[in-house]
């Protein structure tokens, strides 16, 4: 059985997982957003022990490109290209909200949903927030909001009863700590590689979202590439 990676550095919670068959058969985490760089071979390591796999293995390499940390997915994308690279195998790029709602989706199959809000903590009292159909697809572009502005839409849309949220953070806004339109799971919280492998796997077999990774920011990076002053001619 052709195995695929799946990595996910978008937030403080890095992860790695193999997902075959639509099966997760290894998934290794850490806590520390500083140390995704020096920490996620060793969790690929873990990861495919605990699969009983090798790298030989792997058909694909899934990666969650964002938004979140701008540092945290660009570790993520420049690490799953490697490996890609060197193992000759697709990429697949995958939303960070995007997983999550896939997530929220396995966690509840039977519900009647017509939109699933994803919201995802992008610091500075802002959080990104993206809207997605029952097959999830994106209903709108992803945006960065104030907190304040993603409360009140999300209040709104929480008194519609075939929308539902998912994302800790939105635990964090007003009324929204008690709202039953809150779908809670691991993967749905914060992006999981298990998500992102077991979208990826479906994609690849879809030949959808292949190619080069490229980072998905929403909001402009902080620190921005300097060139230096100019050269007279």
């Amino acid at each position: 059985m052709k195995l695929v990676l799946g990595i996910s550095t978008s937030t403080p919670r890095g992860s790695v997982a193999l997902v075959g068959a639509g099966r997760v058969l290894g998934l290794a985490t850490h806590e520390v957003l500083e140390a995704h760089a020096e920490a996620l071979f060793s969790l690929i390591d873990e990861a495919l022990a605990q699969a009983g796999a090798s790298r030989t293995d792997l058909c694909g390499v899934a990666c969650d490109v964002g938004p979140g940390s701008f540092t945290g997915v660009r570790v993520g994308v420049a690490s799953a290209a490697g490996v890609a690279a060197a193992l000759g195998l697709e990429t697949v790029s995958v939303g960070s909200l995007e997983s999550m709602v896939h997530a929220a989706l396995r966690a509840r199959p039977h519900e009647r949903v017509a939109r699933i809000a994803a919201v995802l903590d992008a610091k500075k009292g802002e959080v990104y927030l993206g809207s997605y159909d029952r097959a999830g697809h994106p209903l709108a572009s992803s945006r960065h909001l104030s907190r304040a502005e993603a409360q009140a839409e999300l209040e709104a849309w929480a008194a519609e009863a075939d929308t539902r949220i998912v994302g800790a953070v939105a635990l964090e806004l007003g009324s929204l700590g008690t709202s039953p339109a809150i779908v809670r799971a691991p993967a749905a919280d914060l992006p999981c590689a298990s998500s992102v492998a077991l979208v990826g796997e479906a994609w690849l077999s879809e030949k959808r979202a292949l190619g080069p990774l490229k980072p998905v920011y929403v909001r402009e990076p902080d620190a921005k590439p300097s060139f230096g002053p100019a050269i007279p001619r």
